[in-house]
C-alpha cells in the first residue's frame, strides 16, 4: 500500500481526504479514495506524519469546482526556530511541477521536500526510463503519491519529480512528472517543507 492522507475538519468534526494504491484481498492492486470509517489498514501498513499547531485545515464550499475541498488557513505566527513549510491548496489549471519550483524560489529555500500527496490532475504526462512519455487520458486523473526532489542549483530551482495516478477507468501509471504538463483538475493539497543543513528528509 502507497499513497497519502489530509487530516483536518469538517463541519467542526475531524474528517480525512486520503489517496492510496493498495492490493486488495484476492491479490489485485487497486487505487483510489479511501473512505473514512470504512476503511480496515492490514498490518505493517506505516505512515510519516507532519503536523503544524499554525495552520488549520478544513472543508470548505469553493465556487470555482463548486466542490466541497480542504483549505488551509493561517492561525498562529510561524515559530523563529524549527522546520519550515508551506501549506497550500493549488487552485485549478495551475501546473503541479511549475508551482512546486515557484514556491521553493519564492521562500528562499535551498531545497524543499514535496509531502502532501493528494489532488487530481487533467489528464497526465509522464515521461519513462526510456525517453517515451506516457499520456494519460483525461479528464481528471487522481495523484495517489509524489516523490522526487526540490533544488536549487546555479540559482535556478528545479523540481525532479516523480508520480503514482490512477486514470478514469481505473489503470494506474508511474513516472516523472512533465515539467508544463501537469495541470490541477480541482484541486491539490500541496505541502512542502524545507530541505537545508539544518533540516531532515
Amino acid at each position: 500500500m502507497r499513497g497519502g492522507l489530509t487530516l483536518g475538519h469538517r463541519g467542526g468534526e475531524v474528517f480525512s481526504h486520503s489517496h492510496a494504491l493498495f492490493v486488495d484481498a484476492d491479490g489485485v492492486r487497486r487505487a483510489g479514495h479511501l473512505i473514512p470509517d470504512s476503511v480496515v489498514l492490514g498490518e505493517g501498513v506505516t505512515a510519516r506524519v507532519w503536523t503544524s499547531e499554525q495552520v488549520a485545515i478544513e472543508v470548505q464550499h469553493d465556487p470555482e469546482t463548486t466542490m466541497s475541498l480542504f483549505v488551509p488557513r493561517a492561525v498562529g505566527e510561524a515559530p523563529a526556530t524549527g522546520a519550515r513549510a508551506l501549506v497550500c491548496r493549488v487552485r485549478p489549471n495551475v501546473n503541479l511541477v511549475g508551482v512546486v519550483e515557484h514556491l521553493v524560489e519564492t521562500a528562499g529555500w535551498r531545497a524543499a521536500a514535496v509531502r502532501g500527496q493528494i489532488g487530481s490532475l487533467v489528464g497526465g504526462r509522464l515521461a519513462q526510463p526510456d525517453g517515451s512519455v506516457t499520456a494519460v487520458e483525461g479528464p481528471a486523473t487522481e495523484v495517489m503519491y509524489v516523490d522526487g526532489t526540490v533544488t536549487r542549483a546555479a540559482g535556478r530551482v528545479s523540481a525532479d519529480l516523480s508520480a503514482g495516478l490512477v486514470d478514469r477507468h481505473a489503470v494506474v501509471h508511474t513516472g516523472g512528472l512533465v515539467p508544463g504538463h501537469n495541470p490541477v483538475a480541482m484541486t491539490y493539497e500541496l505541502v512542502l517543507t524545507e530541505v537545508g543543513p539544518e533540516s531532515t528528509s
